[in-house]
């Protein structure tokens, strides 16, 4: 049994009751205003579309009842003859290859077969009404990973920042405060290493001394800070 088949055995009407109240559970707002001819001619082109044969299934592991498919992963595609996982049904970049995937459900798993057929629909458009907007989506969420990682390389410079602060902080616990100026003081925690820290000639006064402390305060917490300011813009809207 395939997505394709059932598509085939069954028309909107027959299943628009199970997706509706697929709906009401996991995503109660929205389930009153669901724009049903809009979803019937998603169903339609769905029919249209011609399977193609395909090394991999559908498994089927429970129902889709409060489930996320980047989250929970009830519905996955897997490779034939190995089980070996691939994505989530709603990750899958064809959908003419998905409605030709055998499908296979787990035995604990109860669920007629207008159930399963609806839950497949909201499966496939979990990202968007068509394959070209569902690409898309997951062209962006790529793009959001790679940002991520680039945060984090900021993040990890930002340690570093605060390490070598506080490894400042202790060397003038150890000597005396005042003798390093401001200038010296911040090029010894920034990453420019053609000016190696140096003690300065003479005391300097103590209002000095605390500035250079400002200073490392500053540079290392404002580095840290916009750190934090830029990942917590980082919100993927879910069309769901």
């Amino acid at each position: 049994m395939t997505f394709g088949y059932l598509l085939s055995a069954y028309c909107f009407d027959e299943i628009v009751e199970e997706f509706k109240a697929l709906w009401r559970v996991n995503a109660p707002k929205q389930a009153d205003s669901l724009d049903l001819e809009g979803w019937r001619k998603i169903y339609q082109s769905l029919q249209e579309l011609d399977a193609k044969s395909s090394p991999y299934y559908i498994c089927l592991r429970g129902r889709w009842e409060g489930c996320s498919p980047l989250v929970d992963m009830n519905c996955t595609v897997r490779e034939g003859g190995n089980d070996t996982f691939c994505s989530p049904m709603a990750s899958h970049p064809s959908w003419a290859e998905v409605l030709g995937m055998e499908i296979v459900v787990d035995g604990d798993v109860q669920i007629t077969p207008q159930e399963l057929t609806a839950g497949l629909l909201w499966e496939i458009t979990y990202y968007g009404g068509t394959e070209e907007l569902v690409k898309d989506f997951h062209e962006g969420y790529k793009q959001v990973q790679a940002e991520k990682i680039n945060l984090c390389n900021l993040a990890t410079q930002c340690v570093c920042g605060l390490k070598k602060m506080l490894n400042f902080v202790a060397m003038l616990s150890e000597t005396s405060a005042w003798q390093y100026n401001i200038e010296e003081a911040f090029f010894a925690l920034s990453l420019d290493k053609k000016r190696p820290f140096s003690y300065t000639k003479g005391k300097q006064s103590h209002k000095r001394s605390l500035l250079a402390l400002y200073t490392c305060l500053v540079y290392s917490w404002s580095a840290w800070g916009c750190c934090l300011f830029r990942g917590g813009c980082l919100a993927v809207p879910l069309s769901r």
